[in-house]
């Protein structure tokens, strides 16, 4: 080293240009993959945070829309805020799964839009596609659907509802609304 280079350094690190991490030379942090998981985590994150998908959307036969969230955060926004009190809401019985959402539109929902909207909460809770064996799924007006208090993402409480045993609905077979 020249008699100036520290110096150089001590200036670098004061000016924030270089990281001291005690104990570690720099060359063993690179050679331990340090740098290299940090530059992976930030990708990740960049990713996640940078576009989130709409809810899924679908047309049933009888030309009703039909909202479909794909995560927690979906299932709190389209349940909570997008729905209206007359709007029919669904979820698989006593499992995880998504929230799906007739939008009425004030009328009265026909029972194939309604089996169409239970055949999708049935699908996209997973647990059946593979035998593609009948499940509850449980419906009620979005006015009867509410979040207790502390209550994670997605999770709600609801009453006055109906079941009914569907088989899961492949969306393939639905048209996507747009």
């Amino acid at each position: 080293l020249s008699a100036e280079e520290p110096q150089r350094i001590q200036q670098k690190l004061a000016d924030g240009e270089l990281r001291q991490e005690p104990g570690r030379p720099a060359s063993k942090r690179r050679r331990s993959g340090q740098y290299k998981q940090s530059r992976q985590v930030n990708k990740q994150t960049e990713k996640s945070s940078k576009h989130e998908l709409p809810p899924r959307r679908f047309l049933s036969s009888d030309n009703l829309k039909i909202v479909v969230g794909r995560n927690n955060k979906q299932n709190d926004r389209i349940t909570l805020r997008q729905a209206r009190k007359d709007d029919l809401w669904f979820h698989i019985k006593n499992a995880p799964g998504a929230h799906v959402i007739i939008m009425a539109e004030g009328q009265k929902v026909p029972e194939q839009t309604i089996l169409e909207a239970a055949g999708l909460a049935a699908w996209y809770a997973g647990t059946t596609r593979a035998g593609g064996a009948s499940s509850s799924v449980d419906y009620c007006e979005a006015r009867h659907v509410r979040k207790p208090g502390g209550a994670k993402p997605g999770q709600v409480i609801y009453d006055n509802f109906q079941t009914v045993l569907v088989n899961p609905l492949d969306p393939a077979i639905l048209e996507k609304a747009k």
